[in-house]
């Protein structure tokens, strides 16, 4: 039988046995509440009955703590309160029905609780129920599943030998946003929000929505790292340029907070890619004395250093002696060429661009080739020196995504009407790679 209609028809059999047990147990309790009708005593009785169960609950809760000997006090005196006026309605009631009198030697009294508790009744339906249901259900639960389910998810060892999860795709990140979104929309005052929704617009390249967000999040609570994450995206905006709003916000910040480390990265970053590199090596070296040395970042700092002083043509103080042998680990070698399909499409002088990104997160070049229709088939070679931010290259990250765009305009934001390919994930160190253009971007 097909596994999907065996579990339709255990989950209606096991729903008819549930309701048939519900519907017998309430049917009797109808008609035994019909059958029995309480006398005027019993009534009375009743109400005692429920007044001590819910003293002994609130004793209960003050002796485990969770009341203070002030409000068990007050509890007890309104739970008193109302037993003295249930039952004072209840005589009320029975006295214009003629059916007892106040006054009679028939009154209770509060022993006669524990006699009328004794006498209550309970029918075999409703005895059996709560039994019944507490194994059947289990049972019937662990069966289906055994048959159609997956019981080796609930083994540990078999769950985490598992493949690990894989990075977060385009889909997976813009749900993200529209879950932040819809979030936002009913806590718009949630700064850390709004820096996180501008995390993952950035992530999609939606650059102008991160910069909105970024400005929302600053316009409840001012924080300079936000301030400097602003002043990237806006570069980003601005394709990779930094005149401007971008320069003013790092030297604002940097005024009020020479040490300030995102603004100094940012700052380096800033120059290095104006060919400051004098001015670059100066914001870096200045941050690095507040790097640990045994931190992550500080190998990255240190060979965007490097990089700067090997522009400037000053011989860095240290370098590794196995950086020659690294330097072919963090290269990408290949050829790209262009399909006969769009010779009638492109131009000569239109401008290419090679470059590669990271798998998943920003967008933004690890490395990047400028060349021309004209020179296609091209053969290159991208590594550390092709880096846009020496701080973010090849050699930080083991894999990539290999992209060739045709660009009429020259801009190097992807456009409308431009032509690509991407390939990847590809691992740094890779060569003979090669990349066909085809077709229209998508």
């Amino acid at each position: 039988m097909n596994e999907t209609l065996l579990f339709v028809l255990l989950a209606f059999v096991l729903l008819v046995l549930v309701v048939a047990f519900f519907w017998a147990a309430l049917k009797s309790a109808v008609y035994k509440s019909r059958a029995l009708q309480l006398d005027p005593k019993e009534a009375m009785m009743a109400n005692v009955a429920v007044y001590r169960e819910q003293l002994t609950e609130l004793a209960a809760e003050f002796e485990i703590g969770r009341m203070t000997e002030h409000e068990f006090e007050v509890a007890r005196e309104e739970l008193a309160q109302r037993l003295v006026e249930d039952s004072q309605a209840q005589t009320q009631s029975l006295a214009h029905m003629g059916g007892y009198d106040a006054k009679s030697k028939e009154a209770f009294d509060p022993n006669d609780s524990a006699v009328f508790a004794s006498q209550r009744k309970q029918t075999p339906w409703i005895r059996w129920t709560v039994p019944a249901l507490a194994v059947l259900i289990p049972v019937l639960s662990i069966a289906l599943y055994s048959v159609v389910g997956t019981p080796t998810a609930l083994d540990y060892v078999e769950t985490t030998a598992g493949p690990a999860d894989e990075a977060f795709t385009p889909e997976k990140l813009a749900q993200m946003a529209d879950e932040l979104t819809k979030r936002l929309a009913q806590e718009p005052n949630n700064a850390d929000g709004w820096v996180m929704l501008a995390r993952v617009e950035r992530s999609l390249s939606h650059f102008e929505s991160a910069e909105k967000a970024l400005t929302k999040s600053l316009s409840l609570s001012q924080n300079d790292d936000v301030e400097i994450e602003r002043a990237e995206v806006l570069a980003q905006i601005n394709h990779g340029s930094f005149k401007g709003e971008p320069w003013s916000i790092i030297a604002r910040v940097l005024k009020a907070n020479p040490d300030q480390g995102n603004a100094l990265l940012l700052a380096g970053s800033a120059a290095f890619s104006e060919e400051h590199y004098s001015e670059a090596l100066k914001y870096w070296q200045h941050v690095q004395k507040f790097v640990p040395p045994n931190s992550p970042d500080n190998a990255a700092l240190t060979d965007a250093i490097a990089k700067a002083q090997e522009r400037l043509g000053v011989k860095p103080l240290a370098q590794s002696a196995s950086k020659g042998m690294d330097a072919a680990k963090s290269q990408l070698i290949g050829r790209v060429e262009i399909s006969p399909t769009l010779a009638t499409k492109i131009h000569p002088g239109d401008t290419v661009f090679i470059y590669a990104v990271p798998v998943s997160g920003s967008r933004m070049p690890l490395a990047m080739i400028k060349t021309t229709v004209a020179h296609m088939p091209y053969d290159f070679v991208l590594d550390d020196t092709n880096a846009m931010n020496p701080a973010s290259n090849l050699s930080s990250v083991s894999e990539v995504m290999i992209k060739a765009r045709i660009s009429a305009s020259g801009n190097a934001m992807p456009q409308a009407g431009d032509y690509g390919v991407t390939k990847g994930p590809v691992k740094v160190g890779t060569q003979n790679l090669r990349l066909t253009i085809v077709d229209a971007l998508n």
